[in-house]
């Protein structure tokens, strides 16, 4: 292998790739990078056996070929050129990468291509487009309720329906839900998986300008195409919980209230809620005056009062503060929340959604008070 390559774009090309490098590595060929140049390409490979991530820049290559070198070590050397530095490489004695610019040299002993893991660049199955802004809207506001560190898989993942024209995605730790349903551009055939959550905050990441995004499903992985990246992920096996049922449709209050507002009342009457199972109170008036607070404890007591605009005779309900404020959080950027609630007497789970758009829903349970 001997090609030239602008420095700025492999760095790009590297640090991207590198992301899911695992930090001790169970075999040592997966702490390298996998460097394949063929057709004008250098691209660059790095996998987890869970998650791969391919990139691409545009190379000169005087001969084809690939190796694989330690990511660490080639991303030091990379960051270390100048903007518009040509880098040249060249496989020397075998598994030896040679790296010079006009300055410096640097030869990396490496471990031949064919002992790295076979890594599928192409996923054969259904595949859906959809707006790069919408998938990553989806992703701040329904991954953050799956739980990564779940004894049970199909909790650690989002689940995906597609249709011919939206996608819906969900997501459960058991103690919280949320579902939204973003357009689809394209769709060649309805189908559905569970997706590591990982794999969806790594897409994020790894976005760089693309305007939109095809997520190509097949019976075991799926294919993430952004622009000059594709992430490979194994999917969750397993049939993910009805979620449907445990959506209650019939509440008794329904408050509409200013995102900003709750939020800096949930921060301020919620101080001391960590002392104790992170409980926070949320009272309701008729008039749609809410009071948060928390317990009195040895630590100090917090309250703190917003207004809001009610339908219904009001109630008393306590939340785990940590999920209020992750719900909110997810939430920026919009004005107006509504707040589904049961009455004091009543268990029943809290729905959250944005005033006047159904596509998107959030559940919270409650805590006994």
């Amino acid at each position: 292998m001997k090609l030239s390559v602008d420095a700025v774009l492999l760095s790009q090309c590297l640090r991207a790739a590198a992301r899911v490098v695992p930090a001790t590595p169970t075999l040592p060929v997966l702490g390298n990078v996998l460097l394949k140049a063929e057709n004008g390409t250098l691209q660059c490979i790095a996998t987890n056996l869970d998650l791969s991530i391919i990139t691409q820049c545009p190379a000169h290559i005087d001969t084809p070929g690939a190796i694989t070198v330690p990511a660490k070590t080639i991303s030091s050397y990379v960051s270390l050129t100048t903007d518009k530095e040509e880098i040249q490489l060249e496989v020397k004695k075998g598994t030896s990468l040679q790296m010079k610019t006009k300055g410096s040299k640097i030869d990396i002993k490496g471990i031949a291509a064919d002992e790295y893991p076979r890594v599928d660049t192409t996923v054969e199955g259904s595949t859906h487009q959809c707006s790069a802004s919408a998938f990553q809207q989806a992703v701040q506001q329904v991954a953050f309720c799956a739980n990564e560190r779940s004894a049970r898989p199909l909790l650690s993942g989002v689940y995906m329906r597609a249709t011919t024209e939206q996608m819906t995605w969900a997501a459960t730790d058991s103690y919280r839900l949320a579902e939204k349903r973003l357009p689809l551009e394209q769709s060649s055939a309805e189908a559905s998986c569970i997706v590591p959550v990982r794999t969806l905050y790594e897409a994020v990441k790894s976005l760089s300008g693309a305007s939109t995004i095809t997520l190509t499903i097949s019976e075991n992985q799926l294919s993430l195409q952004l622009g000059d990246t594709t992430l490979v992920s194994r999917l969750i096996n397993g049939q993910f919980p009805d979620y449907q049922r445990i959506i209650p449709h019939d509440h008794s209050n329904a408050l509409t209230i200013s995102r900003e507002e709750i939020d800096h009342a949930v921060r301020q009457g919620g101080l001391f809620a960590g002392v104790v199972n992170q409980q926070l109170f949320i009272d309701i008036d008729s008039s749609g005056k809410t009071t948060i607070a928390t317990d009195s404890t040895e630590s100090g007591q917090s309250e703190a009062t917003c207004q809001g605009t009610l339908q219904g005779p009001g109630t008393r309900v306590s939340v785990n503060k940590g999920y209020l404020t992750d719900s909110l959080n997810s939430l920026t950027g919009l004005d107006t929340l509504v707040l589904h609630l049961g009455d004091s007497s009543e268990m029943k789970a809290i729905t959250i959604t944005p005033k006047g758009d159904d596509s998107l829903l959030q559940l919270i349970m409650p805590l006994k008070a």
